[in-house]
């Protein structure tokens, strides 16, 4: 039996592409009716202040909505 003749390892080698840089992740959500784009503390925050708006709007199913897309963060 050869060494290296596993097709799917032979593939993902010497393809030319990149690992991603581990540092800077970013993160574009489309939970909700717009794009939020931005690290994972960004777009936690943004969708706490969507949940206090709606809270505040006493539209409580938006608020949980939004809470429930902040948990994902």
């Amino acid at each position: 039996m050869k060494h290296g003749s596993n097709p799917r390892r032979a593939r993902s080698r010497g393809n030319g592409k990149r690992p991603p840089s581990r540092g800077s992740n970013n993160f574009e959500s489309s939970g909700s009716e717009a794009k939020i784009r931005g690290s994972a503390q960004q777009v936690h925050d943004k969708y706490l202040a969507l949940a206090r708006d709606a809270g505040s709007m006493d539209d409580r199913i938006a608020a949980e909505r939004y809470l429930q897309y902040a948990d994902h963060y």
